[in-house]
């Protein structure tokens, strides 16, 4: 039986890490830089909010393994990606994607996050994502995901 570690969950630490880039967050949290982590060599833009904010597609087949499957688009591959990318930025381009929570556990990252610049909810608030990653040789080889965001 492995010793569990036990994450500090305190609304301090929350606070410490809540709104900060990606990489801050990294570099903050101790076992995301963990080098038993099968992910852990990638770069932290490779959970694909840096190049998303950028609207970088060059990164998509750094970021996404080629046979990458998203559940929400119900499609295999990079080319859907860069689609949906393109479509999403299109029509929100200043839009930006603020990770307020990551959570890791062996090969799954779940991702909580804000959007900004791409207009209030139904409640009248920023809306919201929660994505599911499942990583594999460094990359984001499936996907499962759901947001608030108004889809107009």
């Amino acid at each position: 039986m492995s010793a569990r570690r036990t994450a500090d969950t305190s609304p301090a630490r929350s606070a410490r890490l809540r709104g900060r880039p990606v990489t801050d967050i990294h570099a903050s949290v101790p076992f995301l830089a963990a080098a038993q982590a099968p992910w852990a060599r990638t770069r932290p833009a490779r959970l694909g909010l840096g190049p998303a904010n950028a609207g970088n597609l060059a990164a998509v087949d750094e970021i996404f393994a080629p046979d990458f499957y998203s559940h929400p688009l119900r499609q295999s591959g990079t080319a859907p990606v860069r689609t949906a990318w393109t479509m999403v930025r299109e029509r929100f381009p200043d839009l930006r994607i603020e990770a307020e929570d990551i959570v890791v556990d062996e090969d799954k990252v779940v991702v909580g996050a804000t959007i900004h610049n791409a207009g209030p909810d139904a409640a009248g608030n920023p809306p919201t994502m929660f994505e599911l990653l499942r990583v594999t040789d460094g990359r984001i080889a499936e996907l499962w995901g759901v947001s608030t965001l108004h889809r107009r």
